[in-house]
């Protein structure tokens, strides 16, 4: 459903010097002739106006199927920045999940990503991320206008909605359970809490705190936003293994957790956008009680996806960072309302 080909990347260059057009050329590793971009949009802030060299200077790992991935990429730009944050972990994968299994939380620090999305008329969604490329950023010869930027942001949301609209009508409205992996009671509760849209407006003193927006303007708190952005990768990523029967279930299973997480951080945090004076510390405290429990079991599911070699430790490495660090802030949130109900 996805193409995410940072590990194949061996070098290449962006474009944006021209107003409303990325250009660039992207050489993998397996594919004899440089990927060509030719794309609408622009980068974002940091980005716009520029040209951007980078170079892997990691080991590479040839395409898989480098016949399917054409080589020139029509279409548009989705989110294309050098300075995303993204949590990293100071230790080798064994180590903090083994430090996460025990309920410590591993040293990380926080570093900037390169980001390179887009949406091909050959290919859908195709991402690079990576914080290990060396990178070379030409001086801007524009810059966005706050209506450029608010232009940009919406042609990304758009063009991201238009592809999980494909990605929906591949995998069903939800994906299918297996036998094993029915949800329990307590799970159909947690479905029907979702709170609804609320008709007044978020606190504008709590912003970035206790709310943001996200891509299509909803409102949620940020550990849920990040929780859902992290599902929806996961989803992705997933749909591509084509694993069948057991295994096929136990991925079944790691999704439904994932749902289940979020589901109940929204219970429970989301309703703080609209004033803490409006929530019981109590349900939040039980909302988030619950999604820990859930989350716990997300990390265990992705740690035995691991172990048992179904998925590439590479490709589930930046949910596993992102969970345990949601998992930890998810913990400070558990003792301040908990402090909160006595």
């Amino acid at each position: 459903m996805a193409w995410r080909i940072h590990e194949q990347v061996i070098r290449g260059e962006i474009d944006n010097r021209q107003k409303g057009v990325v250009r660039g050329r992207l050489w993998l590793d397996g594919v004899a002739e440089p990927i060509v971009l030719e794309l609408t949009g622009n980068a974002c802030a940091d980005l716009a106006g520029c040209r951007l060299g980078f170079h892997n200077p990691g080991p590479t790992v040839p395409l898989d199927e480098p016949d399917g991935f054409n080589c020139l990429q029509c279409g548009t730009i989705g989110e294309l920045t050098a300075s995303r944050k993204v949590r990293v972990f100071d230790l080798p994968f064994e180590e903090a999940y083994a430090m996460l299994k025990r309920g410590e939380k591993p040293p990380e620090h926080l570093a900037n990503c390169l980001y390179l999305e887009w949406f091909s008329e050959a290919n859908g969604r195709v991402v690079v991320e990576s914080t290990a490329y060396r990178l070379e950023i030409s001086e801007p010869v524009w810059r966005l206008t706050p209506e450029d930027d608010e232009q940009r942001a919406r042609e990304a949301a758009e063009g991201f909605s238009g592809f999980m609209g494909k990605v929906s009508e591949a995998l069903g409205a939800a994906p299918p359970m297996n036998d094993g992996a029915a949800a329990d009671d307590e799970d159909d509760e947690a479905f029907a809490e979702v709170p609804a849209s609320e008709s007044s407006e978020p606190v504008p003193d709590t912003e970035g705190v206790d709310w943001v927006r996200d891509q299509f303007g909803d409102v949620h708190h940020p550990l849920t936003a990040r929780m859902v952005e992290s599902s929806v990768g996961l989803i992705q990523l997933l749909a591509e293994t084509g694993l069948e029967g057991a295994e096929a279930a136990s991925i079944d299973r790691l999704v439904h957790e994932f749902r289940i997480t979020c589901t109940h951080l929204a219970a429970g945090l989301d309703p703080l956008a609209y004033g803490r004076e409006k929530v019981k510390a109590p349900n939040v405290h039980a909302s988030l009680e619950l999604a820990l429990n859930h989350l716990d079991q997300c990390l265990a599911h992705l740690g035995d996806l691991v172990s048992r070699k179904l998925v590439a430790e590479e490709a589930l490495r930046p949910f596993l960072n992102e969970l345990g660090s949601i998992r930890q802030e998810a913990r400070h949130r558990l003792k301040e309302f908990r402090e909160l109900s006595e």
